[in-house]
């Protein structure tokens, strides 16, 4: 597996990281198997990914204890853990996010709120430190926490040996720049996929500048780009590929499409459409990790694929290429202010 260079704190990462969103289990995703999601997370640890992504938010805390149960066994040295602060749902203090399954979720960035969700993480993951902290979504008005206060918080918590390092998620370039006038971050962690480049080109050049790994998340545009995806596909009500705008009709037939084009591609390499894909990524830049929100080993064998093999740069422009006449032929004005596609994850 490839390793993509050492972070401000000295950690260095696969270039393939285990997401465990969909692990949670909760409306968004629909029910998951544990013993699944256990088996998957070991695999991936025994095929050479060493980092685990999670959040107190998914599922509640369910994701985190069941990478908690995952890594029983493994050195934890060897192991790096992220997970992410600032969604709370318990009390009244933070401003309005999103309800889901019966909870209110509150953006909560104050000292106090990192201290205590950070405890809970702990008990969840059975471990008595985590590698990345991270915020997960940044403070908004009412509640906007100042920046300064909240890597302050981090900060105490990296000395004190709680935290080896400190992550950013979902975050304006502003905002990134205001995290960097307080301390060192390691990764941030953005949506990021050949259809959505969004934040890369907002954050790739500071990434560079500082040192920062980023995190696509989403990759596949949660299994779109998969190969797997056919138009008979039915969104399951309230599944979160509803929000999605790539999941269109129109959209989708125009990406599969596409995808077609590239069978060619994945018989040089040898290769699925998910390693094909996420090898593409890889190449996009070296401070890019590829976050494989699999929750099967089958899916994450594709994704280490991916990881083991680069993609000529002949090849390479040529997708880019048909990715970007894609993009022009499915864009519409207004589309992203409609589709409500920014969820966070």
């Amino acid at each position: 597996m490839i390793l993509r260079q050492e972070s401000p704190s000295g950690m260095k990462s696969s270039v393939i990281g285990q997401g465990t969103w969909s692990m949670g289990g909760d409306r968004q995703w629909g029910e998951m198997d544990e013993k699944r999601a256990i088996d998957t997370i070991r695999f991936s640890l025994e095929s050479g990914i060493n980092l685990i992504d999670t959040a107190l938010v998914y599922g509640f805390g369910r994701s985190e204890r069941l990478v908690g149960k995952a890594i029983e066994g493994f050195d934890r040295s060897q192991v790096l853990i992220q997970t992410k602060c600032g969604l709370c749902w318990r009390g009244e203090t933070g401003a309005f996010h999103m309800e889901r399954d019966g909870k209110v979720l509150r953006r909560n960035l104050t000292k106090k709120g990192i201290f205590e969700g950070l405890e809970e993480s702990l008990s969840n993951l059975g471990t008595d430190y985590v590698d990345i902290y991270m915020t997960h979504a940044q403070a908004i008005e009412p509640f906007k926490t100042p920046i300064a206060e909240t890597m302050e918080a981090l900060m105490e918590l990296k000395r004190a040996g709680r935290i080896r390092g400190i992550g950013v998620s979902n975050c304006s370039k502003e905002e990134l720049i205001e995290y960097l006038k307080y301390g060192p971050v390691d990764v941030i962690q953005e949506k990021f996929s050949m259809l959505d480049r969004e934040k890369a080109e907002q954050l790739l050049d500071i990434c560079k500048e500082n040192g920062i790994l980023f995190q696509a998340y989403s990759p596949l545009e949660q299994g779109l780009l998969s190969g797997e995806i056919s138009m008979d596909y039915v969104i399951p009500q309230g599944h979160v590929r509803s929000r999605n705008i790539w999941w269109r009709p129109k959209a989708r037939r125009r990406i599969l499409v596409l995808l077609e084009k590239w069978n060619p591609l994945c018989e040089k390499y040898q290769c699925s459409m998910t390693a094909l894909v996420t090898s593409w990524i890889c190449g996009y830049s070296r401070q890019m990790v590829v976050l494989a929100g699999g929750s099967q080993i089958k899916h994450i064998k594709d994704y280490i694929q991916g990881g083991l093999f680069v993609i000529e740069e002949k090849d390479w422009l040529k997708m880019n290429r048909e990715i970007e006449e894609t993009i022009k032929e499915i864009w519409e004005p207004g589309m992203e202010k409609e589709s409500g596609s920014k969820k966070l994850s």
